[in-house]
C-alpha cells in the first residue's frame, strides 16, 4: 500500500510538472510573438520615418535648397537631428 501511495504521488507531481511546462512554453511562444510583432511595427516605423525625409529632402532641393539651408529645413520641417537630415540629404544625392 505504501508504494501505491508513493507511486500515486509521484504521478500527481509528474502530471503537474508536464503541465506547468506546457504552460511556460505556452506563455513563451506568446511572448516571442509578442516581441516580433513589434520589432516588425518599429521597423515600419523607421522605414516610413525615412521615406518622409526623403520625399522632405526632394522637396526643398526642388525648391532651390543646398547646403545648410537644405539641412536646416529638413531639420525643421522633419522634427529630426542634423545627422537624419544629411543621411536623407545622400539617400536623395543632394550635395551638402
Amino acid at each position: 500500500m505504501a508504494v501505491t501511495a508513493i507511486v500515486a504521488t509521484l504521478s500527481a507531481i509528474a502530471v503537474v510538472l508536464i503541465i506547468s511546462l506546457t504552460v511556460a512554453a505556452i506563455a513563451f511562444a506568446i511572448a516571442q510573438r509578442l516581441l516580433d510583432v513589434r520589432h516588425v511595427n518599429k521597423r515600419s516605423e523607421v522605414r516610413g520615418r525615412r521615406h518622409e525625409l526623403h520625399w522632405t529632402a526632394i522637396r526643398l532641393r526642388n525648391q532651390g535648397f543646398m547646403g545648410h539651408e537644405l539641412q536646416e529645413g529638413i531639420c525643421m520641417l522633419g522634427n529630426c537631428t542634423p545627422a537624419d537630415a544629411d543621411a536623407a540629404i545622400l539617400r536623395v544625392g543632394a550635395d551638402l
